[in-house]
């Protein structure tokens, strides 16, 4: 069976990420002529319909699966992307 994985940019919202850090960030992409598109929680949760969800599921990025606590005082804020793996049933 195969698998899928997706990291992108959030937008500021519920989670707490912070506004300035993500246009930023797009403005940085967009400079190099890389396209994207920021998104919300919500909105990356819909790539993975009718997929099941790794534990931890979709966690900010420094927070999927930290094997040690390298994160230190490190805010959802100042990464501001989200991440997870789905496997496909």
């Amino acid at each position: 069976m195969g698998g899928h994985a997706v990291v992108e940019a959030g937008t500021q919202g519920p989670g707490g990420f912070d506004a300035d850090v993500t246009r930023q960030a797009s403005r940085a992409y967009q400079s190099q002529g890389i396209a994207g598109q920021l998104r919300t929680r919500e909105e990356i949760a819909r790539y993975f319909d009718g997929l099941d969800l790794v534990d931890p599921g979709i966690q900010a990025l420094h927070r999927w699966r930290p094997d040690d606590d390298a994160i230190g005082d490190i805010t959802d804020g100042q990464v501001s992307s989200y991440a997870a793996i789905g496997r496909v049933r």
